[in-house]
């Protein structure tokens, strides 16, 4: 069986965040190995999210696609926030803000096509989960 490069950089990237990411929450806040482990988790996931969003592209898979951009957003702005001293919002962080909104749209857009669709469905979800489950996610209300 053939596997795509893409396909394993997304696994080989999500394993390494998942060790790094248990690595970093086992190291003591502010030390320089909790530093180095949160540096390779935030690398190994933005890895594994933008292959995401080119597997998506490739095998036409919307609605991964909007997760693979959620992801990406999520870590970067965590990240970003992290990395803030401040404590001021920039101008970065309000145009940031227009992703999640977007997809979120495309999510509504998807929800009302699945609910006046014959199926009920579009891309094999039906119409309350299309509309509901980024909103869900991004709130929290897992």
């Amino acid at each position: 069986m053939w596997f795509s490069p893409i396909l394993i950089l997304h696994i080989s990237a999500g394993i390494l965040g998942i060790v790094s990411g248990t690595a970093a929450i086992s190291f003591r806040k502010g030390s320089p190995r909790h530093a180095l482990a949160g540096r390779v988790f935030v690398a190994s996931i933005l890895t594994m999210a933008a292959a995401a969003v080119y597997l998506a592209i490739v095998k036409h898979q919307p609605n991964n696609l909007g997760g693979g951009i959620l992801t990406f957003y999520l870590i970067l702005t965590a990240w970003l926030t992290a990395r803030r001293r401040d404590g001021e919002t920039s101008k970065y962080d309000w145009s940031a803000l227009l992703i999640p909104l977007a997809i979120e749209v495309l999510g509504w857009s998807d929800g009302v096509d699945a609910f006046f669709s014959e199926t009920g469905s579009k891309y094999g979800v039906p119409a309350g989960l299309a509309s509901d489950v980024r909103l869900w996610i991004y709130l929290g209300w897992t």
